[in-house]
């Protein structure tokens, strides 16, 4: 038996220690482990635990059987609990350890700081999708006044220091654009740094907005619904527009543009009855025209919130053809998946404490996809009830019979009156493990692809000590080290500044895809770092990082096994080296960063 992870002591204390076996009983594969056949034998990833292991097919079969307690790994096995005995109910186990990090979540938007601010510049939209759920909405632009407004609010709620997350929803948002000019000057004016992401349909993002995006919103990240290849998508879209431009060629155009500029695209894939053929051509054409540059991911139209009566043939046949769709997608390298690596304290920003949104007419809420339901405050009173909180986190109990044999159910939060995740079904439920599934497929592969290069020879592994001294040293852990001038404008940024002072490890998430660093000042770099990780209770001072930032260093990269969402594959070449995105190894009071 090979361990890739080991277990999380937190999750084994919770637990009360490591399993011990009471009697002679038979134990049985825990139903909370996800197990994937290889050519070499079984994948299981734990769920409960979150480790990941490897059997041979003899050893799985022998590890279940009276004689086990011989069979090499089954003491790892049964103490972190992949193994449990016969008639053990290892849900008992999961609920205490949900609940237990559900209980970690004590802030409060009423008291807590905001960090995340969803906005909406408008609810007017130019494009008619016949399935909108806003399409009854009333089409409102939000003002100076309520955006100034909004700005104040924002100054006064934030902590210094603090990075601020702004989300650009609709509606379509850039269709009232100047609010978002509006807004993001008069942060920078105030010294607030921040980061935005939006929704769009992509069609406005012209050059003249893409550059202003890149250089003055702060822009990192643009989500684009399509809906099928140019003729299905013109017709699902029915922009107001009448000029003869196809807006499908215009959006992947200005797609491109997007990339250009340093910022991330993704495209979400609405799918029914209607396109789901059309969508697996799509891909050919995602595929051609951006290589693996922009992800997939895609979305059943009408079943999250079972708006479509559908009967059980059409739900089964519709999920038959999303699973071919999202194989085809997985094969062609545009859509991938992370394994459930982590606990959850909430579900979404809906009920983590520290987000809001704006309406256009000022009204403030928890939920972009809830516009007329969710009016729980006012800018000009931003006072909100107990009552109205407490209906958001409120979370939904187990469905008998579909939550009592899930292995994701240790990390699944479902808050009861949301519309989409308080809706589970069999094929809901299915498509979420068999995407786990591929999920731990891609997680051991990584673990192989890593254990291999750390048997490569090295030289100059470069190693940071706790007082911040450079210590060149021979030979560390099979890699050669990798050092990036930030000034320096270098084929490609890295996604990652990783740096460990003392006990303290802060993650910083940058652009992907720029084609230069940002240059920081030591204040800048500070609250970038510290705001980035929210890490408030150990942020670093502009004296734990002095010597970085005067010598221009920046490193990329995060530790693999810790952090497995954030791992990738993806490699390029620099100064005559191929480096990858996210290979750094950690060391007690060290940080050594590589290249292979």
């Amino acid at each position: 038996m090979n361990i890739y992870i080991k277990s999380r002591e937190d999750v084994i204390n919770i637990l009360g220690g490591f399993q011990k076996r009471k009697t002679k009983e038979n134990v049985r594969f825990s139903k909370l482990c996800v197990i994937v056949d290889n050519k070499d034998g079984k994948i299981i990833y734990n769920e409960l635990t979150k480790s990941l292991v490897h059997l041979t097919q003899e050893d799985y079969i022998a590890v279940t059987k009276p004689e086990n307690e011989v069979t090499p790994g089954f003491q790892y096995l049964l103490g972190n609990y992949f193994l449990i005995p016969e008639k053990s109910n290892e849900f008992k186990d999961a609920e205490k350890v949900k609940q237990h990090f559900l209980s970690l979540m004590t802030d409060d938007i009423r008291t807590s700081n905001i960090r995340t601010y969803t906005i909406l510049p408008t609810t007017d939209c130019n494009a008619r999708c016949f399935y909108c759920y806003e399409k009854d909405v009333r089409h409102i632009d939000m003002s100076e006044e309520t955006a100034l407004k909004i700005v104040d609010f924002i100054k006064k709620r934030h902590a210094p220091g603090q990075m601020v997350y702004l989300r650009w929803f609709g509606g379509e948002p850039l269709y009232n654009f100047k609010i978002i000019d509006l807004i993001c000057s008069e942060l920078k004016k105030a010294n607030i740094l921040f980061s935005s992401n939006i929704v769009t349909n992509g069609y406005l993002l012209d050059d003249s907005i893409t550059q202003r995006a890149a250089e003055d919103w702060s822009l990192n990240h643009v989500q684009i619904t399509l809906d099928g290849t140019e003729k299905v998508y013109n017709k699902a879209k029915h922009y107001i527009y009448k000029d003869g431009e196809s807006p499908f060629v215009r959006v992947l155009n200005n797609c491109m543009g997007c990339l250009n500029n340093g910022i991330k695209v993704s495209f979400r894939l609405n799918a029914d009855t209607y396109n789901i053929d059309d969508l697996k051509a799509l891909l050919d054409v995602i595929y051609e025209k951006f290589g693996t540059r922009i992800g997939v991911s895609v979305f059943p139209l009408f079943e999250s919130c079972m708006t479509k009566k559908r009967t059980e043939e059409e739900r089964n046949k519709l999920y038959e053809n999303v699973y071919e769709l999202e194989d085809k997608a997985r094969n062609m390298g545009l859509l991938w998946e992370n394994v459930n690596s982590a606990y959850k304290s909430s579900m979404c920003i809906v009920d983590d404490g520290h987000s809001i949104l704006f309406q256009p007419d000022g009204s403030m809420g928890l939920c972009e996809h809830n516009v007329d339901n969710d009016k729980m405050a006012h800018i000009d009173n931003p006072v909100f009830k107990e009552e109205d909180i407490q209906k958001w986190l409120e979370k939904c109990e187990p469905i008998k019979g579909l939550c009592d044999d899930c292995p994701i159910y240790p990390s699944c939060v479902r808050v009861k009156r949301c519309p989409e995740e308080s809706v589970c079904n069999h094929n809901i439920k299915n498509r979420k493990i068999v995407k786990e599934k591929f999920a731990v497929i891609r997680l051991y592969n990584d673990m192989l692809a890593n254990q291999r290069n750390t048997q490569q020879p090295v030289i100059n592994a470069l190693e940071i000590t706790e007082n911040g001294v450079y210590t060149p040293t021979e030979g560390v852990n099979g890699f050669s080290p990798v050092i990036v001038n930030v000034v320096d404008k270098t084929p490609y940024s890295p996604t990652f500044v990783a740096i460990k002072d003392r006990d303290k490890l802060f993650i910083s998430y940058l652009k992907e895809n720029l084609s230069y660093f940002p240059e920081f000042t030591k204040q800048e770099f500070v609250l970038f770092v510290n705001n980035y990780t929210n890490l408030n209770d150990n942020n670093i001072t502009e004296n734990d990082v002095e010597k970085i930032i005067d010598s221009k260093l920046v490193w990329f990269g995060i530790d693999m096994i810790k952090h497995p969402k954030l791992r990738s594959t993806e490699t390029f070449e620099w100064n005559g080296g191929v480096f990858c995105k996210g290979c750094i190894t950690l060391s007690e009071g060290k940080t050594k960063i590589f290249k292979w």
